[in-house]
Formats: C-alpha cells, sequence, structure tokens
C-alpha cells in the first residue's frame, strides 16, 4: 500500500508533506515536516502564534504608524529625583525566592525606567512569614540602595508560604524613602491594602493606597483557598 504524502487543511487547501530524511519506501517509521504558510488569507482570520513558536517579541502597530514590541506608549526618560513614577501591577503571584530570575528582572526593568514606587496586587504570599519579608528585602536591595516594603496579608496564618490575596507596596531610591511618614496596611485584618504616606513640598502630604479587590462576589461562587474566603 503506497503512503499518501499530502494533506487535507481546513481551508481546503493541499499541503505537501516532507520526509526529513531518506525516502518514504526506505523507511519503516518515517517522520513529517509540514511546510506551511502563516499569512491569513481573506476567508480566514489570523491566528495568534505564541511567542515561542516565532522565536521573537510580538510586535503591535501604534498610533504613529510604527510598529513596536511595546504595547502602548513608549516610556520616557525622566530625571528620577524631579519626577515621581508610579507603576501598578497585578502579577497574581509573586516568588521572592533568590532563585526566582524573572522577578529580579523585573525589578531592574523598574530601577531602568526609573520607577519610584511600585504597586503590587494579589502577591499571593504568606508575608507573615519572617522568612519571605526577608528574602523579598534582598532582592530589591539588590537593585537600589535604599528601598521600603510595606506588605499587606490576613491574618489568618498559612504554613505553606502560598496564601491568596495580599499586597505590596515598594517605594524605592533613598532621596523618597526618607521622606515617608507613615506605612501600614487595612486594620482589619484582611489584607485588603497597604499604603505610604510621604511628605511633599510646603507642608503637603502625598498618600499611596496599594488595594487588592477580589474577584469573587458571593461565598457561593468562591473556592476554600481563595482571598474572600
Amino acid at each position: 500500500m503506497q503512503q499518501n504524502n499530502t494533506q487535507r487543511t481546513k481551508e481546503g487547501r493541499w499541503r505537501k508533506m516532507q520526509t526529513c530524511r531518506g525516502d518514504l519506501k526506505r523507511r519503516n517509521n518515517p517522520r513529517f515536516k509540514i511546510t506551511y504558510d502563516d499569512k491569513a488569507t481573506s476567508k480566514v482570520k489570523a491566528k495568534k502564534v505564541a511567542r515561542e513558536a516565532k522565536g521573537g517579541l510580538p510586535t503591535y502597530d501604534n498610533t504613529n504608524g510604527m510598529t513596536s514590541s511595546i504595547f502602548g506608549h513608549t516610556v520616557q526618560k525622566i530625571n528620577n529625583r524631579e519626577t515621581f513614577r508610579a507603576l501598578f501591577q497585578n502579577p497574581n503571584g509573586v516568588n521572592p525566592h533568590p532563585g526566582n530570575y524573572k522577578l529580579a528582572m523585573s525589578l531592574s526593568e523598574c530601577h531602568d525606567n526609573c520607577i519610584s514606587l511600585i504597586g503590587l496586587s494579589e502577591t499571593n504570599r504568606e508575608w507573615n512569614n519572617s522568612e519571605q519579608q526577608k528574602q523579598f528585602r534582598e532582592v530589591t536591595h539588590k537593585i537600589w540602595g535604599a528601598s521600603v516594603i510595606q506588605t499587606s496579608t490576613s491574618n489568618e496564618k498559612f504554613e505553606d508560604n502560598y496564601k491568596p490575596g495580599g499586597t505590596a507596596t515598594i517605594l524605592c531610591e533613598a532621596h523618597w524613602v526618607c521622606r515617608i511618614i507613615e506605612k501600614g496596611e487595612d486594620p482589619w485584618g484582611l489584607g485588603r491594602w497597604s499604603y505610604l504616606l510621604l511628605s511633599g513640598k510646603k507642608n503637603r502630604r502625598v498618600l499611596s493606597v496599594n488595594g487588592y479587590r477580589v474577584c469573587q462576589a458571593t461565598a457561593a461562587s468562591s473556592g476554600e483557598k481563595t482571598a474572600y474566603k
């Protein structure tokens, strides 16, 4: 029986299948390599190709008609001593372990873009564990000479390092850290927010509140290991 070396696609076209090496008749278990064109036709919508498959960063067309790998506006260079730049992100979990290079690279990117205040919600970490606090401080101190971290988590203690919910607010650089008047977390023991109060010019005060609001609306729709419970 002769083996067919063509395959019909969803679009009704035929694609030729080639073997990696050798002839089909000489191989008992032939392996195939499919050659195709990922460009969409007029009738077929383009499929989103993963970054790993493309071998590079995804690109977007911005409002200026230029193609960029950054989604959104370009981050402008600033003087960190004159401009206070804040960043907020929901990372869906933070692991301050020294071997977590992704966290170190993310914080290093914040340093390169002159971020002064970093607000992280849903850190999913047991901040009542002093070792977790220590590891987080060590990671930030390797990047900034001076920094202050204020975390928030519920009063219920977990034996595991993972704990749903919580926040972390990081203030970076010595010239901003010295302006801290007060810092803390919500007084009800739910770990919903953390805050920093800074002194500004002309006796003004700047309050930064970093909060996390759970997505569940009722107890019936939330699991046992959620921040809602």
